[in-house]
């Protein structure tokens, strides 16, 4: 089939084909059974699959969204033609060109990712399904004998399938392995979050000493370092993002609004004096602008917008 590391282009193109059928809403029940068959019927179909998902990530986030600027103003009836022979087209080139990147930092060059204010969906391999949340970035390999997702930034939620081969989720603080289930992993700087919505997880630090691992069930969190895995209460609906809001209960105000600003592009600052304000409820994240609305009609307080990239909210006068 193939040699070393590079995929046969035909396989690329097969996988390409598959891709577009199945994105463009055309797939029945049928469809959807034979894909997967050929899917699983060899490891390098699965790794085709993940470098023409990847390809079509990259595309998206070219400058100025031009790849996908280009495709919405393309008329309907050829668009789709279009994408499925630009990406067979670019996926029979084989992979020397597409991984020949490794100058650059590894999140540009993450199997997939989003910028601010976005969110993705994406179908693995093998069937599980990975939803990245705003300004998130991970490396997914998969090969014949292990899965590995690598979370390079950002925060995701993973629904996993069944698969005879171990899957672990790694950050820079260590490992996270699903025993079935659905879960979301945040990527901080002081420690990784790791909350459990379904089944259990096994969570093992980086540098801890034992080999034993911490064992998180449904409905539970805990922050995950390089040396310990600290319990934390579970926050309000921690998948509330997949569905664009940002879900508090009696949160301080600087707490909600840091939260707030990793969905809004540019400075989102406070007045240090209402710092200490509780707010409760649901705001959108998709409309960072209708979010602050919210704000300042429960709170007393005043958002005040110096340029699009520059806003701070204020007591009211």
């Amino acid at each position: 089939m193939s040699s070393g590391n590079r995929i046969d282009p035909a396989v690329l193109r097969a996988a390409a084909r598959w891709h577009a059928q199945l994105c463009a809403g055309e797939a029945d029940h049928e469809t959807q059974r034979a894909h997967s068959a050929w899917l699983h019927a060899h490891t390098e179909h699965e790794r085709a699959w993940q470098q023409v998902e990847a390809l079509r990530q990259h595309l998206q986030s070219m400058p100025g969204q031009l790849a996908r600027e280009t495709l919405e103003r393309a008329p309907a009836g050829m668009r789709r033609r279009s994408v499925v022979k630009g990406i067979a087209l670019v996926a029979s080139v084989g992979t020397a060109g597409w991984f020949g990147t490794q100058g650059l930092p590894t999140a540009l060059v993450a199997t997939h990712r989003t910028g601010t204010g976005e969110r993705r969906e994406v179908l693995l391999a093998d069937g599980s399904t990975l939803i990245l949340n705003t300004d998130s970035a991970v490396d997914v390999r998969y090969d014949a004998t292990q899965r590995h997702i690598h979370l390079l930034r950002g925060e995701i939620l993973l629904q996993t399938a069944s698969d005879p081969r171990p899957l672990t989720v790694g950050t820079p603080h260590g490992k996270v392995r699903p025993l079935g289930t659905r879960f979301t992993v945040h990527l901080r700087d002081a420690g990784t979050r790791v909350h459990v919505l379904q089944h259990t997880v096994a969570l093992q630090p980086g540098q801890a000493v034992s080999a034993s691992e911490h064992l998180l069930h449904s409905g539970q969190a805990a922050i995950l370092t390089r040396d310990a895995v600290l319990p934390q209460p579970a926050t309000e609906a921690p998948d509330a993002w997949t569905r664009g809001l940002l879900v508090v209960a009696d949160l301080p105000l600087d707490a909600f609004l840091a939260e707030l600003s990793r969905y809004r592009p540019g400075h989102l600052g406070y007045d240090p004096q209402i710092a200490g304000l509780r707010i409760s409820g649901a705001f959108p994240v998709d409309d960072t602008d209708r979010a602050l609305a919210a704000v300042e009609r429960a709170l007393p307080v005043q958002v005040r917008r110096f340029t699009r990239y520059w806003t701070v909210l204020a007591p009211r006068a």
